[in-house]
């Protein structure tokens, strides 16, 4: 394949022109561009992206900070993020910090390091958003607040579980029961507290042992399904904080030999898997 050097050759004009041309074409005439363009497509010569960012002092990529690689809305955002960085001629980092402060850290470091265009946070523990503060980067947030001067996008998780309760009172529903609780989550603890609101604004009882704490995946399902039945009088319909926890919990069930929706309703939060589940998973899909 052909170089810098060996176009600038073909173009008759200097290396220092074509890297011009590639890196500030506003800095060069319209003659000297079309010329050296020319020879570019005519060569198939691709330049070299490591050198531009040198050249421009920062980087194409941003990044993309993931708390859980096995939850799928996260694998559906990737995939997503994927496509909108391609269209634009960027890489997109994947940083997969298991929410945890210093792994955080360090992935920043990173990212400051190569001058990445800006960092996409997405939820993690509300208490470890200090550092980003601190940094000089482009933070957008996602379903995680940091300060008052960074962008932050945020799924309506009120309205979803009100919509998903309304939904389970229409079926009749009084016994209700949660699971999947964790403190330290911006979406969670919104979740579990609309689940409150909606318990209390139509007068059911909620006893404490209703309420399944856990983390956010399969497991934590599949326990809460082995808890519930285990109750002298268990819920007749199960709130789950996720889409995994509600699965967790179906195929718990499914193994124990009770049906689902014949003896437990069973609601998720997410959509990012609806074919993924049998039966079919009752839920609220996220945009």
């Amino acid at each position: 394949n052909l170089g810098i050097r060996e176009i600038a050759k073909l173009a008759g004009v200097s290396v220092a022109t074509v890297s011009r041309v590639i890196n500030a074409p506003e800095k060069t005439s319209e003659t000297i561009r079309d010329r050296v363009n020319r020879v570019i497509l005519e060569n198939n010569y691709v330049p070299n992206m490591n050198a531009k960012n040198l050249f421009a002092g920062t980087s194409n990529a941003f990044a993309l900070f993931i708390y859980d690689m096995e939850n799928p809305y996260f694998t559906a955002l990737i995939k997503e993020m994927g496509q909108v960085a391609l269209r634009n001629k960027c890489s997109l980092l994947i940083c997969d910090t298991e929410s945890d402060p210093t792994l955080e850290a360090e992935y920043l470091r990173y990212c400051e390091a190569i001058h990445t265009r800006g960092i996409i946070l997405t939820e993690g523990f509300i208490q470890s958003t200090a550092v980003f503060e601190r940094s000089s980067q482009r933070l957008i947030g996602l379903d995680r607040s940091i300060d008052g001067h960074h962008t932050c996008i945020h799924s309506d998780n009120r309205k979803g579980i009100r919509l998903l309760m309304d939904y389970l009172f229409n079926l009749n529903h009084r016994t209700i029961a949660y699971a999947g609780n964790i403190s330290g989550f911006r979406s969670c603890e919104e979740r579990y507290s609309a689940f409150l609101s909606a318990i209390q604004d139509r007068g059911l009882d909620l006893p404490p042992e209703f309420i399944f704490e856990g983390a956010l995946d399969a497991t934590t399902g599949s326990r809460a399904m082995d808890y519930f039945c285990s109750l002298r009088n268990p819920p007749t319909a199960i709130v789950c904080a996720n889409d995994l926890v509600a699965m967790g919990l179906c195929m718990r069930a499914n193994q124990l030999g009770f049906g689902i929706p014949r003896d437990f309703s069973v609601v998720g939060f997410d959509g990012c898997m609806p074919g993924y589940a049998y039966p079919k998973l009752t839920t609220i899909r996220q945009d």
